[in-house]
């Protein structure tokens, strides 16, 4: 359901930056591909989150309240094309945890 909700909201920034001729990147958040979780804090932080929405992360970088996701979605000139998602452009793609059990993070 979370997953469903966040592909909502990517289409409608997409939407939105649209009308300035802009487009968007893939979707990042911390913990998949190579942007590791310990960002979470330092994401959070610089967003006020806390203090706006009441979002805080654990010693563990685990959102509370739990459920809750962070991501990056960059803004990028229309005429940059935008190449589809894949295992083999990340850069823990030798030693994906992921792969080696046979799942994927959604990268």
């Amino acid at each position: 359901a979370i997953e469903e909700y966040c592909d909502f909201i990517e289409n409608e920034i997409k939407k939105e930056v649209e009308k300035d001729k802009l487009n968007i990147n893939w979707r990042y958040s911390p913990g998949y591909g190579d942007l590791d979780i310990s960002v979470q804090k330092d994401l959070l932080k610089s967003l006020d989150a806390e203090r706006i929405i009441g979002l805080t992360a654990s010693y563990h970088n685990i959102l509370i309240p739990r459920k809750s996701v962070t991501a990056i979605i960059g803004i990028i000139p229309k005429e940059i094309v935008v190449n589809k998602k894949s295992c083999s452009k990340c850069n823990k793609f030798s030693s994906c945890k992921f792969r080696k059990i046979g799942e994927i993070c959604e990268y």
